[in-house]
C-alpha cells in the first residue's frame, strides 16, 4: 500500500520520497538546505557536508561542480516553492495594497510547504555571499518567474501612481527588501510558524505598507484603509 499524505492540495507518496532519500545527491541537497536553514551557510564545508550526508568528498563532486553549485540549487528549490505560492495567491483584479500582502502570504505559506527550503533560501538572499555568486542565485529560473510579477506589479503601480517606471521598480525592491529582513529577523528558520507568529508578521508588513514605504508612492491612500 502507497501511504500518501495530503498537504495544501499537494500529495506525495511516502514510498517515493524514501527513494528520493536514498539517492546521494538528493541527501547532500537536503543536508546542506538543513545547515544553511539553521545555521547559515558561512560554515557549509564539502567535508563535513559529505560526511553528514553519509558520502564522500569525492562523490559531492560527482553531482556538483563546486560549493557555489550546490547553493544554486538550494535557491532554485527554494524560490519555485515560493513563486508557485505566490503566483496562487495574487489576484490581477485585487487592489495593489491587497495584491502585495498576497505575496507575504503566499511566502508564508512557502514556509509551511518546506521550512527549511525557503529558510535557505531566505538566508541566502541576506548573507554576504560575494557578487558573483549572488549574481548567478538571481539567474536562477524561480527567481526569474518572481521576478516578472514583481516587474507586472511595480508596472502597475507606475500606471495608477503617475510614478515613473523606473522609481516604481526601485521602490519595489526596497518594499521587498524590506519584507525580506522582516521574515529573516521575525520568522524561526527551518520551522514552521503558529497562526500567532503568521498575524504578527501580516501585521508588521500591513504597517510598513501604510506608514511609509509604500505609502510614500501614493499607495493604499484614500480607500485603501488600513486594516490594523
Amino acid at each position: 500500500m502507497v501511504a500518501t499524505i495530503g498537504h495544501h492540495g499537494y500529495n506525495f507518496h511516502m514510498n517515493r520520497r524514501r527513494e528520493e532519500e536514498r539517492r546521494p545527491e538528493h541527501r547532500l541537497l537536503r543536508v546542506a538546505t538543513r545547515h544553511i536553514a539553521r545555521k547559515g551557510v558561512q560554515s557549509l564545508e564539502v567535508r563535513n557536508l559529505a560526511k553528514a550526508a553519509g558520502t564522500s568528498t569525492a562523490r559531492f563532486y560527482q553531482y556538483f561542480e563546486c560549493r557555489d553549485k550546490i547553493l544554486e540549487d538550494i535557491f532554485e528549490a527554494g524560490w519555485s516553492i515560493i513563486e508557485r505560492r505566490i503566483s496562487e495567491r495574487v489576484i490581477v483584479s485585487a487592489t495593489l495594497e491587497d495584491t502585495l500582502m498576497g505575496i507575504v502570504e503566499g511566502a508564508l505559506d512557502a514556509f509551511d510547504d518546506d521550512p527549511d527550503a525557503v529558510s535557505a533560501t531566505l538566508v541566502l538572499g541576506q548573507v554576504t555571499i560575494g557578487q558573483e555568486v549572488r549574481k548567478r542565485l538571481r539567474s536562477t529560473h524561480a527567481f526569474g518567474r518572481f521576478r516578472r510579477i514583481t516587474d507586472g506589479l511595480a508596472a502597475r503601480m507606475s500606471a495608477e501612481t503617475g510614478m515613473p517606471a523606473d522609481e516604481a521598480m526601485w521602490t519595489f525592491e526596497l518594499w521587498f527588501g524590506a519584507i525580506a529582513r522582516v521574515f529573516y529577523l521575525r520568522t524561526p528558520l527551518g520551522k514552521r510558524r503558529s497562526e500567532e507568529d503568521k498575524k504578527a508578521i501580516l501585521a508588521t508588513v500591513r504597517r510598513m505598507l501604510m506608514g511609509g514605504l509604500i505609502m510614500s508612492a501614493g499607495v493604499g491612500g484614500a480607500g485603501h484603509p488600513s486594516n490594523d
